[in-house]
């Protein structure tokens, strides 16, 4: 199922149905009211002093708007200076890389900050995103290269003070705590994902009769070669009528779909220990391992083997460069 694109309402067969768009708002607007959501927002900021949003995935590029920002960057909006590389990143983060699970990233002035997706069905609807935070103590040297990396000729003592103020009172969480804190997060993003689910199934009450019926057929039998002409028959449609029907419901052509759908099941089976990528690739309906690894890489931005490491923490997080006057 489709929740971001298409902002049409279709018809099948003269029966009309909510569109993709509006079924992805309505999810989230519900899992940002919560119990379940508010609940653990609350013990989070509790137990690690972070605070904690959910935030609706867009993928229309960098957000200067963005509500995470910290006291320091909000310091540097004030006096007209938003990194560009920052937003940027930030806006990486919260798209393509974001598909490996989780993604961390530190901006220019070497503040971190975490994206943890929640999904339903093959689309990520949200992020739980955490404050920026440094994971060491921050030094004057730092501070000042920093400064000389924005340019400073343009700004008085005062804002000067204050962004000194703001730097220095910026949270700083320990490296091991604080990917403790996203491990949390990425099993607080499974709870929220079963309850999207549940939610897009309810919403989507509208939604075609064959369609539906097609995507659990998919769910059903996608370890097996799938062909448009055995779908659509399931969908009691013929194969030209059912791909426009099925693009039109979902956001996807059938390939796309049945091997994201495919790929979302293998990221469980890479998780398990001893589990070889050739026997994952098999098992989960793909022709060949090369035929998996180009369609993972497609969707996540690395190989298997690479996203199976970065899962299980075994990936080196590099230091951030020094900033250059």
């Amino acid at each position: 199922m489709n929740l971001s694109v298409n902002p049409t309402v279709t018809k099948s067969r003269g029966k009309r149905f909510q569109n993709p768009k509006s079924i992805h708002d309505s999810v989230y607007e519900r899992l940002a009211r919560s119990e379940l959501f508010q609940t653990y927002q609350n013990a989070f900021l509790r137990v690690t002093g972070l605070h904690l949003t959910l935030v609706a995935a867009q993928g229309d590029g960098p957000n200067a708007d963005d509500p995470e920002l910290s006291q320091f960057c909000n310091k540097l909006k004030a006096c007209g200076r938003i990194c560009e590389g920052c937003l940027s990143a930030s806006w990486r983060a919260n798209g393509h890389l974001s598909a490996l699970g989780s993604s961390q990233y530190r901006c220019f002035a070497g503040l971190t900050q975490s994206a943890v997706p929640v999904v339903a069905g093959p689309e990520i609807i949200a992020y739980l995103k955490t404050d920026r935070i440094f994971t060491r103590t921050p030094t004057e040297r730092e501070f000042n290269d920093v400064l000389n990396g924005i340019g400073t000729r343009t700004l008085d003592s005062a804002t000067v003070a204050a962004l000194h103020d703001a730097f220095f009172q910026t949270t700083t969480v320990e490296a091991d705590r604080y990917d403790s804190m996203v491990m949390l997060l990425l099993l607080f993003a499974r709870q929220l994902t079963c309850l999207a689910d549940s939610l897009a199934t309810i919403i989507e009450g509208g939604e075609a009769p064959s369609i539906t019926k097609a995507r659990h057929f998919i769910a059903e039998h996608y370890r097996e070669p799938l062909s448009l002409g055995c779908v659509s028959h399931e969908a009691g449609m013929s194969g030209s009528h059912f791909c426009r029907v099925f693009r039109e419901s979902t956001g996807f052509t059938l390939t796309d779909y049945v091997n994201r759908y495919r790929i979302e099941q293998a990221k469980h089976e890479l998780l398990k220990a001893g589990r070889r990528v050739s026997e994952i690739a098999f098992e989960n309906g793909f022709q060949s391992l090369s035929q998996f690894n180009r369609s993972f890489s497609r969707l996540t931005g690395m190989n298997p083997s690479a996203w199976r490491e970065r899962q299980l923490g075994q990936a080196l997080r590099p230091e951030p460069a020094p900033v250059s006057g």
